[in-house]
């Protein structure tokens, strides 16, 4: 009847004011009486949603609520602003757009790391290439000089010895006697891989027997780029649940379990309505690596690490060793235990990090609680509804330069905030996704 007295045409409507009151019923019969006249293309919203039901003067004010949005093209630039970030929300969820995320925190890493301290508590010994050298052959790496080595740092009293060297076969018999004898006499620890079934595979029954533990050292590399960013506590196997690695060792020097300290959300900042969190949805953390990968020998090292034949000869003191998480690992020339992270770059020289590296930063991270924390779906939310009203309100105030400049400005406020929140508190705010 209306449009008949106005002589228009239902195609020539651009948008519909809905008049029903967010009922079941009403709801549905005025869509479909909607759809009936307009069909699928006419722009449909309803002020009453956000103003409440006015009565008597619901009408009249939905006729200047709809009448402002013709003078000011509300409509439109609403409903593009939505659209927009729709799609950017859409695309985020694709591979590509999570790489690329990934990405940018390593140049966050790279170039704004916060300041961060590494354990006092742990020491790294390595089987550098000064090592290697002295050693009658390299693989396996003979475990009579594997016992001497722990047989010193045993008698600096360590709190524990983690060793990142896999014990799957047998070398020498003699060999391995004498390694599994010092291993028995101290609190050793030692990694085991997990494949990807589930299956873990197993030490030599002579070793399995006298080590404390074992923990995983399976690593959550991207799929993509191959790099270590992020550090796993839990594993999934066909034997129930295994501690990682960093995780096992976390607990036997603390008495606390890793995964449930970094979910207890007490321990972490907390700012007004926003609670952030260490993990992300997959249960993981990105690692916030205390420094660049260490150089035997190089005064800059954020972790102490010495060399596996000055230890073994008793040239490092006792002192040094007392009381410290004692991590043993590969680090020479040849080694293929070693990974891309962040720091993987033209001004690091590209250097790659030792897996036993990895495993003291991840350590690390747990013992003087320094984590980056991940900005929960609802807070990307909130800033979305955000920078809508922000994007809403200058597309309706600004001519179309204005409000491309505004856009720009909005975008480049963004990326500041981005990086003084991961400078100042390690929180990861999203760039792409």
């Amino acid at each position: 009847m209306a449009l008949k007295q106005a002589n228009i045409k239902a195609d020539e409507i651009d948008y519909v004011n809905a008049h029903a009151t967010s009922t079941p019923a009403g709801d549905s019969i005025e869509a479909q009486a909607i759809f009936d006249v307009f069909g699928e293309k006419v722009a449909v919203s309803s002020t009453k949603s956000m103003t409440g039901h006015e009565c008597w003067m619901a009408g009249a004010s939905e006729v200047v609520y709809s009448m402002l949005m013709m003078k000011n093209n509300f409509v439109r630039a609403f409903l593009l602003t939505l659209l927009t970030l729709l799609i950017v929300r859409v695309l985020s969820h694709y591979t590509w757009a999570q790489n690329l995320e990934a990405s940018t925190f390593d140049l966050r890493q790279l170039f704004f790391a916060p300041p961060t301290k590494a354990s006092d508590d742990i020491v790294m010994v390595w089987l550098d290439e000064a090592t290697m050298q002295s050693l009658a052959y390299r693989s396996p790496i003979p475990r009579d000089f594997l016992a001497q080595l722990t047989e010193q740092i045993t008698k600096a009293q360590p709190k524990v010895i983690g060793y990142d060297i896999f014990f799957k076969d047998p070398s020498f018999e003699d060999a391995d006697r004498a390694l599994a004898k010092s291993l028995s006499e101290t609190n050793a620890y030692v990694v085991v891989p997990r494949r990807e079934n589930g299956e873990v595979d197993t030490l030599l029954p002579l070793f399995e027997n006298v080590v404390k533990w074992v923990g995983l050292a399976d690593l959550p590399f991207n799929p993509f780029d191959a790099i270590l960013r992020e550090a796993q506590f839990s594993f999934h196997t066909q034997g129930g649940e295994r501690s990682s690695f960093a995780a096992k060792l976390y607990e036997v020097a603390t008495g606390n379990d890793a995964l449930e300290m970094v979910s207890d959300l007490s321990l972490f900042p907390k700012f007004g309505p926003l609670q952030w969190t260490p993990l992300s949805d997959q249960k993981r953390t990105k690692v916030r690596f205390a420094g660049p990968p260490s150089t035997p020998g190089d005064a800059k090292n954020v972790f102490k690490v010495y060399s596996a034949k000055l230890v073994a000869m008793g040239l490092v003191p006792a002192a040094w060793l007392k009381d410290k998480i004692i991590l043993i690992g590969a680090g020479y020339d040849d080694l293929k235990d070693a990974f891309l992270t962040p720091y993987y770059a033209k001004h690091t020289g590209y250097q790659r990090m030792n897996g036993v590296e990895y495993h003291a930063n991840v350590l690390s991270s747990l013992l003087t609680k320094q984590f980056y924390y991940e900005a929960a779906p609802v807070h990307i939310y909130i800033f979305l509804a955000l920078l809508a009203f922000l994007l809403l309100y200058a597309s309706l105030s600004f001519q179309l330069w204005k409000t491309a400049f505004t856009g720009l400005l909005l975008v480049g406020s963004y990326i500041f905030l981005v990086i003084i929140a991961f400078r100042s508190r390690g929180i990861l705010l999203p760039v792409i996704s």
